[in-house]
């Protein structure tokens, strides 16, 4: 057995849930929430604003972890009680869509739907945090895979399970049992929250500083940020909207679920390969025949 520092069994508990109870809450966004609304009768123009707007927190995140480093939560800590407030705005914000029509109160829906995300990105990157402030630099590689595993496996098993859960029935309804199962699901990493204890951090620990951000407006940040904005329109925007293009296809549920875990494999696939290739090809190169790749799969979903 080796001799190396290692993150202790309840944190990394803690964490391989987080990530998990992401990739479920992910699975049911990105290939079925617009299917939800679409059966409430919303129109296609107005479910893509929607979908548009739920996903803004997820370009925001960044600011919860400069925030929960900085900011002692009412004494509580900066990790643990981010993580809890985050796992609570995202369980009710699940729990109302299961309980709001779509098609009779959009406006309150949408506003849910942003919440949701919210709370999922708020735990998401005040887990980072955590991850960051207890795991010795030795085992960082470790927890990292494993985490990035955990939240593939559950995409895979979620994207396929609300497939099947949702393929037999019919009308908006049926939408409301995913959603439950989602926010059943976030209870388990809760409750191993609340019991957590959050280590005290050293007077010389690692701090954010708000002058760091100045590093976004160098050149090469604002070329890197460029690059990120047209692979998103590119890699998410495409994403988001297949499953809506295999509807349309008269692909049901239970298709769009098996297709959207077959995605996920995909990524995973390529996560666990990126070390390997980028070592024998190099970086530029990878991302050369990332994103060919990219311009390949998205090319053939047309044809």
């Amino acid at each position: 057995m080796s001799g190396r520092a290692r993150v202790g069994p309840a944190e990394f508990a803690l964490f391989v849930s987080l990530y998990a109870v992401q990739g479920v809450v992910i699975a049911y966004f990105f290939n079925f929430n617009q299917n939800f609304m679409k059966a409430a009768g919303v129109a296609p123009e107005t479910i893509a604003d929607v979908q548009s707007l739920a996903l803004v927190p997820l370009i925001l995140k960044f600011l919860g972890g400069p925030i929960s480093d900085r900011i002692n939560l009412l004494g509580f800590g900066h990790r643990k009680p981010y993580i809890v407030l985050g796992l609570l705005i995202q369980t009710f914000g699940l729990i109302g869509l299961a309980r709001v029509d779509p098609g009779a109160r959009l406006g309150l829906f949408t506003a849910l739907a942003i919440a949701t995300v919210a709370g999922l990105a708020l735990h998401d990157t005040c887990c980072d945090g955590m991850v960051i402030d207890v795991t010795p630099p030795d085992d960082r590689a470790r927890v990292q895979g494993t985490l990035v595993v955990a939240r593939a496996l559950a995409t895979v098993v979620a994207s396929s399970g609300f497939g099947l859960l949702l393929g037999g029935g019919a009308g908006a309804g049926r939408y409301h049992r995913a959603l439950w199962i989602c926010a059943g699901l976030g209870m388990v990493p809760l409750v191993q929250a609340l019991a957590a204890r959050e280590r005290k951090r050293a007077a010389g620990g690692e701090r954010f500083e708000w002058g760091a951000l100045r590093v976004l407006i160098a050149p090469r940040s604002l070329v890197l940020l460029a690059f990120g904005l047209v692979y998103a329109i590119v890699g998410y925007g495409v994403e988001i909207n297949l499953s809506p293009y295999y509807a349309a296809l008269h692909r049901d549920d239970r298709a769009i679920g098996a297709l959207a875990s077959v995605r996920y494999i995909g990524r995973a696939a390529g996560a666990a390969l990126l070390p390997l290739a980028a070592a024998k090809l190099g970086r530029r190169r990878v991302l050369g025949l990332g994103i060919a790749a990219l311009a390949v799969s998205t090319a053939g979903q047309a044809l």
